[in-house]
C-alpha cells in the first residue's frame, strides 16, 4: 500500500513521454488518462484497505468493532 502513490506517480508522467514524437495527442485524451489513473488509484486503495481490515479482523486485533483503538 505504502507504493501506490509511486505507481500512480509514475502512472501520471506517462502524458508526458507522448508529445515526443512528431503528432500531436490531444489534450482531451491526457486529461481522460490522467483522472483514469486516478480512479483505478482509488480503487486499488480501497480494495487494499479491506483486504488488511480482513486480515486484522482475523487475527484477533482491535477493530471498529472493538471500539476505537488509537495507534501511533
Amino acid at each position: 500500500m505504502r507504493l501506490l502513490p509511486l505507481l500512480g506517480v509514475g502512472l501520471w508522467a506517462v502524458p508526458l513521454l507522448w508529445n515526443a514524437r512528431a503528432r500531436e495527442t490531444p489534450m482531451s485524451h491526457a486529461v481522460l488518462y490522467v483522472f483514469g489513473v486516478w480512479l483505478l488509484l482509488v480503487v486499488a486503495a480501497g480494495i487494499m484497505a479491506v483486504m488488511i481490515g480482513r486480515r486484522n479482523s482475523d487475527t484477533g486485533e482491535p477493530g471498529e468493532a472493538d471500539g476505537p483503538a488509537m495507534r501511533f
